[in-house]
């Protein structure tokens, strides 16, 4: 050797890719850590902390890696048996079945409780005796049970009329702004009058470039989003169990206030009239009362929608309309044309009246 000379020694383990394990899943520390021989199962999740909350506690897998690099036999774990806590130790620690070796790059994996939440919340507001956010006692927990909790309906109440949003069904949660689509309290919107008139409007291919455009939806109304769910809330209270719905986290229960009117709502000589109802009202009488539909009114597709959510379309002139149903009249389809589609209408116009026109002229 010289001065300056340097030896270094190395070991087997500098002249191999490093040998991990890995877990995966709602531990407290889940990720990859070193292999090392003798290596089981309790090792490795003691090395991940402990489950979390939202972790299933019974049920695990252990996924092998075979020595040529493929995947291997995947071994289902007895968790409940594999984890430390302040008051036990995990048992069967020996046992080879229960408790297995580890081979480099082997990976266990934890699973989660479908739907965990600590708190599942729903929220109840109307013509309830407390009105309020509710905490579900359990997963079954249905529609009238949490309204007898509250207290059950007010004389004010008209459960007919209840509204069940819930916001899983389409789209994101929704908040009391999005249920004022059009400003006030007793505006028809809020039964998802836009909803309906948007899916009546039709389209229309323009002759000249072939696009398809929508007409405005009636009248200018605001598309809302209310994720609307018909329920028959007079039996489901009663308890009736083809009505009554299990309730989920985030639902939202509104009980309206007694009316005695309906809506008409469109194409009509009184457009967002209301009219107070009783027994024996049809579609037909409240059209008359409306003043009738205008010119531009598409007769075959009024719809009437019922207080509780329903949408009646078949033989709708003689349908009983009751408190809080609103009519929709919705308008034809407007013709989109051009100069030329004009002009080729108004030239047979032009040469009738050169015709008739007197020789000195009018």
């Amino acid at each position: 050797l010289a001065p300056r000379d340097r030896i270094e020694l190395y070991s087997v383990e500098d002249l191999r890719l490093p040998r991990r394990v890995s877990v995966l899943g709602p531990f407290t520390h889940p990720g990859d850590f070193d292999w090392h021989e003798h290596m089981r199962a309790s090792d490795l999740i003691f090395e991940a902390g402990v489950p979390q909350l939202q972790a299933n506690r019974y049920y695990a897998e252990l996924a092998h890696m075979q020595p040529d690099g493929k995947p291997g036999p995947v071994v289902k774990l007895d968790l409940q048996k594999l984890l430390f806590s302040e008051s036990n130790t995990a048992s069967g620690l020996n046992d080879a079945a229960l408790n297995p070796e580890l081979q480099p790059y082997d990976q266990i994996t934890l699973y989660g409780i479908p739907d965990f939440k600590i708190h599942k919340t729903i929220i109840l507001s109307g013509q309830v005796a407390r009105p309020g956010p509710y905490v579900l006692e359990s997963d079954g927990e249905t529609l009238s049970q949490v309204v007898a909790r509250a207290g059950g309906i007010t004389p004010d109440g008209m459960p007919s009329a209840g509204i069940f949003l819930r916001s899983g069904m389409n789209g994101p949660d929704l908040s009391a702004a999005e249920l004022k689509v059009a400003g006030t309290k007793d505006d028809p919107t809020l039964k998802d009058v836009n909803e309906i008139l948007d899916r009546l409007n039709e389209r229309k291919q323009t002759k000249v470039d072939g696009k398809m455009l929508q007409n405005p939806i009636l009248h200018g109304l605001l598309s809302g989003s209310l994720n609307r769910m018909v329920v028959d809330f007079p039996s489901a209270l009663k308890g009736d169990p083809n009505w009554d719905v299990r309730l989920q986290d985030g639902d939202q229960i509104i009980i309206p206030r007694k009316v005695d009117t309906a809506y008409v709502v469109g194409e009509v000589a009184s457009p967002f009239a209301s009219f107070k109802v009783h027994d024996g009202v049809t579609v037909r009488k409240l059209l008359g009362w409306a003043g009738g539909t205008t010119r531009n009114a598409d007769t075959s597709n009024i719809r009437l929608l019922k207080a509780d959510g329903r949408i009646l379309d078949s033989w709708i002139m003689g349908k009983d309309v009751g408190p809080g149903d609103v009519l929709l009249v919705p308008q034809k389809f407007r013709v989109l044309t051009t100069w030329q589609d004009n002009l080729q209408a108004l030239t047979p116009l032009a040469i009738l009246l050169t015709a008739i026109r007197p020789a000195g002229g009018w």
